[in-house]
């Protein structure tokens, strides 16, 4: 079923604007972020039905009376949260590039949308100060389990390792609500004195050029059955077939799961256990069997994202959270990878 995404949203509001055209470049930055249900409100707070139950209708003898049926759904009420930031350009830069002005605003305000749109990404899984309200703060009972047989209760998810997501992503289960009419924009580009560090440490005024980007945002959850989550997944506890199996069976078989997420070291997980289950097969003729790069499981496809960290420890998540900018080096797999001493940019 199509839905409408923050993309669609930007064709219409916003078609030619520079937002929407580095909206569409993020996608590898957010992949489930632009993939969730999208829509523009007038204010910055609103309501929602969630609903618990489904009614039926049941058959009845002719001349008697039939009964009342009615869903069960409860009003939530829920808000957008303020989403603020700024670019500021030393002036002195722009004029000794008179013809170059224009491309370095617009190079910061990449930038500055794609770190925008990572972190959105992650505050879909963790809670930001001031921000939306996680899965893990809307996930129902019952909808999760760990990858650690030895951890059958709600430490799961303070253990550390991974997580992976079983999502059921449609109109009436997940949304994102744009506030104040308008979904992420820059404002006019002006000139400002801003005050910036000097050699001694101390403060001193600089003629900038400034742009401010600003938006609301809510997320919820609208359904008991939107979500459901696999916790401590490790290379002590990987991520297997069997496990998937076991959580999409915590869904109704009419709420089937329409997307997988997770992060590139459970992907690698998974392709391993399938490679060791592939060799095992083929063990008797002495071959080695290598799985391919997971994709999908039982044809729900899979979403990977470097939103989901590796350790989700509180203490890791807290750290993740109160970054204010993003580095190359946050991304890099170092329980995976080498140190290279020849690199210069080091010395």
């Amino acid at each position: 079923m199509a839905v409408v995404t923050l993309l669609d949203l930007m064709n219409l509001h916003a078609p030619a604007s520079l937002e929407r055209e580095i909206i569409d470049e993020t996608y590898l930055s957010a992949p489930l972020f632009n993939k969730l249900p999208s829509r523009v409100i007038s204010g910055t707070s609103y309501k929602y039905q969630k609903r618990d139950t489904l009614p039926k209708i049941g058959a009845r003898p002719i001349n008697a009376g039939a009964d009342v049926h009615k869903a069960a759904i409860k009003t939530e009420n829920a808000e957008c949260y303020y989403y603020d930031g700024r670019i500021e350009v030393d002036k002195a830069l722009i004029d000794a590039e008179p013809n170059n002005k224009h491309l370095l605003m617009a190079d910061n305000a990449k930038a500055t949308i794609k770190g925008t749109m990572f972190g959105l990404e992650q505050g879909l899984f963790y809670k930001t100060p001031f921000g939306i309200n996680p899965l893990r703060a809307q996930i129902a009972d019952y909808m999760a389990i760990s990858a650690d047989p030895d951890i059958t209760d709600e430490s799961a998810w303070t253990a550390g390792g991974t997580s992976v997501w079983l999502l059921h992503i449609d109109d009436d289960s997940l949304r994102l609500n744009w506030g104040n009419r308008k979904t992420l924009q820059f404002g006019p580009i002006r000139e400002e004195s801003v005050q910036r560090k000097k050699a001694d440490e101390t403060t001193g005024p600089m003629q900038a050029k400034v742009q401010n980007c600003n938006f609301w945002l809510g997320f919820e959850q609208m359904n008991e059955f939107a979500s459901g989550v696999i916790l401590n997944v490790s290379a002590n506890n990987p991520l297997t077939d069997e496990l998937l199996a076991k959580a999409v069976d915590l869904f109704p078989a009419a709420m089937r799961p329409t997307h997988i997420v997770m992060n590139p070291g459970a992907r690698s997980l998974l392709r391993q256990s399938r490679s060791k289950a592939l060799t095992y097969v083929k063990g008797n003729k002495g071959q080695t069997a290598y799985a391919e790069t997971p994709t999908e499981w039982d044809g729900i496809p899979i979403l990977v994202t470097d939103g989901i960290l590796s350790d989700e420890t509180p203490e890791k998540i807290a750290a993740a959270v109160g970054q204010t900018a993003y580095s190359a080096d946050d991304l890099k797999k170092k329980d995976v990878g080498i140190t290279n001493p020849n690199n210069k940019s080091k010395v």
